[in-house]
């Protein structure tokens, strides 16, 4: 394994350890419901809609969709390169087959997959035509390929990169490796004949995590100042939240995620 793997390896188990811990589940429950809700809605639009044989969840983390995608298929596969975020995925359901391995590297024989669900996997990735060939070959003829990711002309991150060029924020190059714009995504999978898109989205305006900075980073994050009005009045969470969609949708080049519906051909 490479170093930068390596470096992955441990930055995700650190990661999953800390949104296992119960401080941050209950601090979480508080802040993100309502706007968690919006984006599990905007994704069940696009999953099958009847149930399939095997699901593969790509670069699962600790399945933060495991609840919706569950129960769309027979077999569950989590595939992720932090051996701790499977087992926390593990606690949800003893029957999913988690799979500790390397994205670009899949240990899963060809054309096994109805469905892939690859969720802010490929920016984490080092050679992404790979990891997308990889996703092509488990795939079955007519299998669906659901593609989130972060847009790198999205606002969140224009405003990290004008803080990083003026000195005042150092990001940790191991999460956010290879960012794409939407025009990006597109022109890599025009190069694999067997793809084509289906369907083209975007989800908020907002990043939901907050900058990188410890305690304070969190409520610096629009997204979760507007889900924490839900703890006082979830109505007028849901007017801001409806809001701030109809602006993504209308304004995608900005918006925070890009979302793509692929199918094999």
């Amino acid at each position: 394994m490479s170093k930068l793997k390596s470096q992955q390896q441990t930055y995700f188990d650190v990661i999953s350890k800390r949104e296992d811990s119960a401080a941050i589940k209950f601090l979480g429950r508080k802040i993100e419901d309502v706007y968690r809700l919006f984006y599990l809605e905007l994704i069940r639009t696009l999953l099958p809609k009847k149930k399939c044989e095997v699901l593969i969840d790509v670069g699962c983390g600790c399945g933060p969709l495991f609840n919706i995608l569950g129960h769309i298929c027979n077999y569950y596969v989590a595939c992720d390169i932090s051996s701790h975020s499977l087992k926390v995925l593990n606690k949800k359901n003893k029957n999913i087959l988690a799979i500790t391995c390397d994205g670009e590297f899949l240990p899963l024989r060809s054309s096994i997959a109805d469905f892939v669900f690859a969720s802010h996997y490929i920016e984490h990735t080092v050679n992404q035509s790979k990891a997308l060939l990889e996703i092509e070959r488990i795939c079955k003829s007519k299998a669906k390929i659901l593609i989130i990711t972060p847009n790198r002309h999205g606002l969140p991150e224009l405003v990290l990169t004008m803080m990083r060029h003026y000195g005042l924020l150092e990001r940790l190059r191991v999460g956010h490796i290879n960012l794409l714009t939407p025009k990006d995504l597109e022109n890599k999978i025009r190069k694999i004949k067997t793809l084509r898109v289906v369907k083209r989205s975007c989800s908020g305006i907002f990043h939901r995590g907050g900058l990188s900075i410890p305690r304070v980073g969190l409520f610096l994050s629009p997204a979760y100042l507007i889900s924490l009005i839900s703890v006082y009045n979830a109505n007028m969470s849901l007017i801001f939240l409806k809001f701030e969609q109809r602006i993504a949708q209308a304004h995608a080049s900005i918006a925070h995620d890009i979302i793509m519906l692929l199918e094999k051909l």
